[in-house]
């Protein structure tokens, strides 16, 4: 086949073409994905109140550790996650193995973080009044949006959500990957563009010969 014909061309137009398409078919497909992050530093550690004649106490209660938990929850697709995206059996809770710090607030009340998008924090306090579980409920967040605050807790903290449709990723333990589906994809389609070039022109060197 010769180099400089209208169908050698044309034969790479359609794998540029199939190529590009794929490119824009992927970054357009509708995605709902988020991921959080929980830092977590001590305000008072178990060896802290071990020292003699010091003792704290929060609610006339003894506390032995104390802890503060920032916490980042992202929306890093590419929908509007909704109230309505979350199984209604498993919103996004935090839960800790202790107790979450919480003054003057009643067993009915909520705790606003931001009004614009209605975000808030529902306690749930359990038998003996003790907040350990907290649902974090918000109007919607859009794509790239980050919901970010603070809670003060005794005992390990914990997140559990379940979207209906997407996938929720801890990275506080799990390590930043690449998207390997579609850079192998890419991959696979030049390995053929690629070799269906060289097979041309290896033909056509054949026949020239």
């Amino acid at each position: 086949m010769d180099l400089n014909s209208s169908a050698l061309w044309g034969i790479i137009g359609v794998i540029g073409g199939i190529i590009v398409s794929s490119f824009f078919y992927f970054i357009g497909i509708r995605r709902k994905k988020i991921s959080y992050n929980i830092y977590t530093f001590y305000l008072v550690e178990n060896k802290v109140t071990q020292i003699g004649g010091l003792e704290i106490k929060y609610k006339s209660n003894s506390l032995d550790s104390l802890m503060s938990s920032s916490i980042f929850i992202n929306n890093i697709g590419n929908s509007v996650i909704e109230r309505n995206s979350f199984a209604p059996s498993c919103p996004i809770t935090i839960s800790t193995t202790g107790q979450f710090l919480i003054d003057d607030i009643s067993k009915e009340s909520i705790i606003p973080i931001e009004k614009e998008k209605q975000v808030h924090l529902v306690p749930h306090y359990n038998n003996s009044g003790q907040c350990n579980s907290i649902n974090v409920d918000f109007d919607y967040l859009s794509p790239k949006d980050t919901l970010h605050y603070t809670l003060i807790h005794t005992g390990e903290i914990s997140l559990k959500a379940a979207l209906k449709d997407g996938k929720i990723i801890n990275k506080t333990s799990v390590p930043k990957k690449s998207n390997y589906f579609f850079i192998s994809y890419l991959t696979f389609i030049i390995v053929i563009m690629i070799t269906i070039i060289i097979t041309l022109l290896i033909s056509s060197h054949f026949k020239i010969m």
